[in-house]
């Protein structure tokens, strides 16, 4: 996934509001709380930065399949615990109080057999009435853009980010490159990302399947990143 970009992630998200949008899940998870919220698992988690904030409130841990993005969020939040693991078959032998999967992060499942299997995972790993809070990628392939292009302008280093999207059905291929520019030279380095794209529906849907009351936080992140968000329910109190 970032084996290429792995080294510069930090870079390629600097403008991104990640205490901004720390605060707001802690606000959420307080409005819909039905027990104290004290744990936190970020699935997902890349190099750490909502961990960094949340860690201030939270007894946090993450989860990431990215060795090389764990090594960062290490140095980050040296007094959490991280694991290396697929979130389709995440077994840690704990519970939380509250799990979250952002950035898109639950797309990289791909197939909606993954996606039940990976939300039957995270509510193995919440206690009742726990929450997840999950940001979905494009719930449509007509919302995808097909051309995409950044540009970081940082003092140490330079970056051109050049992505093309190939939609088939409910699958996406991204094919990234980019241009890094540092005092040592320019560089060109290439990856792809295979991702699947869920619908509104087929996110409640997964959820509830697993076991989760789930609605719609719009704009929960700012304007135009939502939040599903879900409650844990008690397996022994399912309507028949």
């Amino acid at each position: 996934m970032f084996t290429a970009s792995g080294a510069f992630y930090d870079e390629l998200y600097a403008s991104k509001d990640y205490q901004g949008e720390a605060s707001a899940i802690l606000a959420l998870l307080e409005k819909r709380r039905q027990r104290p919220v004290d744990s936190l698992l970020d699935v997902g988690c890349g190099t750490g930065n909502h961990l960094v904030e949340l860690a201030r409130h939270l007894r946090v841990e993450g989860v990431d399949l990215d060795g090389r993005l764990l090594r960062f969020a290490r140095a980050k939040v040296p007094k959490a615990r991280f694991s290396e693991a697929d979130m389709c078959t995440l077994h840690l032998n704990r519970r939380f109080d509250a799990i979250t999967c952002l950035f898109g992060s639950i797309a990289y499942v791909r197939t909606l057999e993954r996606m039940a299997q990976t939300l039957e995972r995270f509510a193995a790993h919440l206690r009742v009435g726990g929450l997840v809070v999950l940001q979905p990628w494009y719930r449509s392939a007509e919302r995808c853009p097909s051309l995409q292009v950044r540009h970081i302008d940082l003092a140490h280093v330079k970056i051109a980010r050049l992505s093309h999207t190939l939609v088939d059905g409910r699958e996406a291929l991204v094919k990234v490159n980019y241009l890094v520019g540092t005092a040592s030279g320019i560089e060109h380095v290439e990856e792809r990302h295979e991702l699947g794209i869920f619908s509104h529906d087929e996110h409640l849907e997964g959820l509830d399947a697993a076991g989760f009351e789930a609605t719609l936080a719009i704009d929960a992140l700012g304007p135009g990143v939502d939040l599903y968000i879900g409650t844990l329910r008690d397996p022994g109190n399912q309507s028949s």
